[in-house]
């Protein structure tokens, strides 16, 4: 709206000033030849022209408003929806950061400590890190390692050093990742399709405890 009152004022400005110059001159034509002049439309024009002035004025102050106020709204706009994404997202993404923290630093010590430490070929080929819902305890987890021996000569040499490799991994873990309270690894190995030995251990203090140990009795050379 304040665009078109200033292009009106200013084309009727433009207009009228120039007919009132035009009368002017007119007017001083007229007396040096001794006839007579009619004020009237010099002082229309006039009136006009500053008429004009004044509807672009009006025009800019509306322009000059509408701005400040949609600078308004988007300065309040912006910050408020600045904090109440600030508010409702920073503790979820720090829980879900430490918990990524968390996964990552397990994976990589079980996996480098098997890569560097165990034969046959043994390899971790699953690692789940779950919350320890029985304790209250901040940052408890639970650490369930599935193993797979694929390369092992019998299976009474295999149990021996699943056994052995069981009781490494599970000091390995007491000594570098305290927040793991809960250890269960599973076992296969060659020939096997499905688990042939389980132990569950859990942590005291600095060591971990063996809670109970199981290997498939029907599973044999």
């Amino acid at each position: 709206m304040g665009i078109i009152l200033i292009l009106l004022g200013l084309c009727a400005f433009v207009g009228f000033g120039i007919a009132a110059i035009g009368l002017l001159i007119f007017w001083v034509i007229q007396k040096a030849r001794g006839g007579t002049f009619s004020w009237k439309w010099l002082v229309g024009s006039a009136v006009i022209s500053i008429a004009s002035l004044f509807l672009m004025y009006y025009g800019v102050s509306l322009d000059n408003k509408k701005v400040a106020t949609d600078e308004g709204n988007d300065e309040v706009y912006t910050q408020t929806s600045y904090e109440e994404t600030d508010d409702s997202t920073d503790g979820v993404e720090s829980e879900e950061d430490d918990q990524y923290d968390i996964e990552y630093s397990i994976n990589t010590t079980i996996n480098d400590f098997v890569e560097e430490n165990f034969q046959f070929d043994t390899v971790a080929t699953e690692i789940e890190v779950n919350e320890n819902l029985g304790t209250d305890k901040k940052d408890d987890y639970i650490t369930l390692v599935h193993m797979d021996m694929p390369k092992v000569l019998s299976v009474e040499k295999g149990y021996r050093w699943i056994e052995k490799y069981s009781n490494y991994l599970a000091s390995e873990m007491a000594e570098k990742e305290p927040d793991v309270s809960e250890l269960v690894i599973f076992w296969t190995m060659a020939g096997s399709e499905n688990n042939v030995a389980k132990y569950v251990l859990h942590r005291e203090k600095d060591k971990f405890i063996f809670d109970s140990q199981w290997q498939d009795p029907n599973f044999k050379d």
